[in-house]
């Protein structure tokens, strides 16, 4: 309910001429587990939670429902399993939601040059104790370089200014940092000027 509120109240204070969407991504088991597996094992109802908050946003807040699309496309690698994140293509399906939400073409992906990143291993399996069945089956990390600009600056915790790539090569980074190729990672403050 806080959400939503803060969500409304938002679209209220921009005013008419500013268009708020609002887009839930669901977790990967709401996605990748059917209703009875997830019901066995306790889980939320994921599609119930983000109707709850559709069906009371303001009309001046557009929702994009992206649920649908990820399940339609399950069987493909949209989210990491050792890590909490879901991954640039399950990103790229909500973004082709997106687009047709504001009646605009997506580009496809087979335009972007790709990065891919071996032997990731993210968050998950840290939070398992470096679980060794994750650390024989890592995932990889594939990001897409955007087309109108890779630059981007960021603001790190000590207050510097720091000249970076949407898209970055971390090659050689270890496993767990595979996922700051994008935009550096978690900084306080990052901005991208796209020509």
């Amino acid at each position: 309910d806080e959400y939503i509120d803060t969500l409304n109240t938002f679209a209220d204070k921009v005013g008419k001429d500013v268009k708020v969407y609002d887009m839930i991504v669901p977790i990967s088991s709401g996605v990748y587990l059917d209703d009875d597996l997830q019901k066995e094992l306790g889980s939320s109802d994921q599609k119930e939670a983000i109707q709850y908050v559709h069906d009371r946003l303001d009309k001046n807040v557009i929702p994009v429902d992206v649920f649908a699309t990820l399940e339609n496309h399950n069987n493909e690698y949209l989210y990491f399993r050792s890590d909490h994140h879901w991954t640039a293509l399950g990103a790229y399906y909500a973004y082709c939601e997106f687009m047709d939400e504001k009646k605009m073409k997506p580009t496809p992906l087979e335009q972007y040059q790709t990065m891919k990143f071996e032997d990731f291993l993210g968050t998950m399996y840290s939070y398992c104790n470096q679980s060794e069945a994750l650390k024989k089956n890592p995932d990889y990390v594939t990001a897409y370089i955007p087309l109108a600009t890779n630059d981007m600056q960021y603001i790190d915790v000590d207050g510097n200014t720091v000249d970076y790539e949407v898209i970055a090569d971390v090659t050689q980074w270890n496993e767990a940092s595979k996922y700051n190729c994008f935009i550096g990672g978690d900084e306080p403050l990052g901005w991208i000027h796209n020509p």
